[in-house]
C-alpha cells in the first residue's frame, strides 16, 4: 500500500485534516510555515493522492468511459485522440472498452463502466440495434451524462 495522508501527518506532526487541507489546497488559517513542512514531507514520501479515497468524497471519479465497436474500433483513432485531449484537458481520464455487436457484450461493458463509477459514457449508437429495446432503457435509466455519437456514418 501507498503512503497516505496518515503517513504525511506523523512526518509533519500535524493533523491528518491539517494535512488534508494544505494537500487540497483548501483555503484555511494554516500557517505559511505548517504548509511547507506538511509539503516538504510529501515530497520526501513521495505522497500521491488516491484518487479511489478522493472519489469517495467528491463522488466525483474523473473517468469517462468510451464504448466502440470491436470490429470496427481501428476508425474511431483520430477520433479517440481528440476524446482524449478533451477529456485531459477538462481533468478527466478516458477509459476505451471494445464491444461486440451483441446486446450481451455492450450490456456488460456498459454494467463494468457504471461499477468504476464514471462521470460520463460515450456510445456508438450503431452498437444499438432497436431504441425500445431492454437496453436502451437501462442506458436512458443511468444517473449520468451519456453521448452518443455516430461517427461511421457522418
Amino acid at each position: 500500500m501507498g503512503v497516505t495522508i496518515k503517513d504525511v501527518a506523523k512526518k509533519s506532526g500535524v493533523s491528518v485534516t491539517t494535512v488534508s487541507l494544505v494537500l487540497n489546497k483548501k483555503n484555511s488559517r494554516i500557517s505559511e510555515k505548517t504548509r511547507q513542512l506538511i509539503e516538504e514531507a510529501a515530497r520526501e514520501l513521495n505522497y500521491v493522492p488516491n484518487q479511489t479515497a478522493v472519489s469517495l468524497v467528491t463522488k466525483k471519479t474523473q473517468l469517462i468511459g468510451m464504448i466502440v465497436p470491436a470490429d470496427t474500433y481501428y476508425q474511431y483513432s483520430d477520433f479517440i485522440r481528440s476524446v482524449e485531449y478533451a477529456c485531459k484537458n477538462a481533468g478527466y481520464y478516458l477509459n476505451i472498452f471494445l464491444a461486440e455487436h451483441t446486446p450481451e457484450s455492450i450490456e456488460k461493458q456498459i454494467q463494468a463502466l457504471m461499477r468504476y463509477n464514471v462521470d460520463g459514457i460515450i456510445l456508438d449508437p450503431s452498437l444499438l440495434r432497436d431504441p425500445s429495446d431492454s437496453l436502451c432503457e437501462m442506458i436512458r435509466n443511468q444517473s449520468i451524462p451519456i453521448v452518443s455519437t455516430d461517427l461511421i456514418n457522418n
